[in-house]
């Protein structure tokens, strides 16, 4: 990641804070996953492959708060720049049935660096799990970022941003501890404003990844 560093610092710090305030009794769950996201990045319509490794983890405390953060990363081929798009959320389920079935709105912060420019803003979240079988889940994961910073291309200067990212798949867990995830993901930045400037970054694909599951 290229220029959040100084935000993820007091993240963490304020995450070790959480857990280490936590009661003896609390119940803690998650996921920690590594995935490979075959990626197809299109900047102002000019599109090229840029799949890359990623990584995304989530706890939940008493299945009700959840924390969850990702980091997934393109590598285009040919002119285009790679993107990292970093995100944290804080989470609350609404409705939590079981571990495994459960809908939960959030509030986070993500940071969006295409290297030639750079973004960040606020975001509203809404996710949730649907056990299917005993070891299968569907999940899907909805984020709107509604008012991204400024954004400066050369001389100009763009506002009006905003974002959506789409993601829904499947995870398969086979044995204790251990899931397989498998999904489609879409990130879609938009800045238009008066006078006809616009710019346009769109990232979408497929994805696998294994990780932990607990």
């Amino acid at each position: 990641m290229r220029n959040n560093l100084s935000f993820t610092r007091p993240v963490v710090a304020g995450a070790l804070f959480l857990c280490l305030a936590l009661p003896a009794h609390a119940v803690v769950n998650g996921e920690a996953t590594l995935l490979y996201w075959f990626s197809e990045d299109d900047v102002d319509g000019v599109s090229a492959d840029s799949g890359n490794a990623a990584f995304r983890g989530e706890l939940w405390f008493n299945d009700r708060w959840g924390l969850s953060g990702g980091l997934y990363q393109t590598d285009p081929s040919g002119s285009l720049s790679g993107v990292d798009y970093f995100n944290i959320d804080g989470k609350f389920r609404v409705i939590s049935a079981t571990d495994n079935n459960w809908l939960a709105v959030g509030v986070g912060y993500q940071d969006i660096d295409a290297g030639f420019a750079s973004t960040s803003g606020f975001r509203l979240t809404l996710d949730g799990h649907l056990s299917l079988l005993s070891i299968l889940q569907g999940y899907a994961r909805v984020a709107w970022m509604p008012d991204l910073d400024n954004l400066t291309l050369g001389v100009t200067n763009l506002s009006g941003g905003s974002a959506t990212e789409f993601d829904i798949g499947l995870m398969l867990h086979p044995v204790p501890l251990l899931g397989i995830w498998g999904g489609w993901r879409t990130f879609d930045t938009d800045f238009d404003q008066s006078g006809g400037l616009s710019f346009d970054l769109k990232s979408d694909g497929p994805y696998l990844g294994i990780g932990l599951d607990f």
